[in-house]
């Protein structure tokens, strides 16, 4: 896992120029469970192997942005770009 400059995180936020509007929607557990709150999970593009895919992870709390890979049975947010 890769803890990003303070400044990232408050560069994603809603209305700020990256233009990318973050919500904190939580995710989702393969066995049911569901966490909410104050952070923020979603899918890259890219897989880290057959089983895991590479995210961004927003901590509210904390005002972190980590990259980090986790399993592809979690329910992470997505972001639809218009080409």
């Amino acid at each position: 896992m890769v803890i990003l400059p303070k400044n990232a995180y408050f560069s994603l936020l809603i209305g700020t120029a990256s233009g990318f509007n973050a919500l904190f929607g939580g995710m989702s557990c393969y066995e049911g469970s569901f966490f909410h709150g104050t952070e923020g999970y979603y899918w890259s593009t890219s897989s880290f192997d057959k089983k895991e895919a590479w995210c961004i992870w927003m901590n509210g709390d904390h005002k972190y942005v980590y990259v980090a890979h986790f399993g592809k049975h979690y329910g992470f947010s997505i972001r639809c770009l218009k080409d």
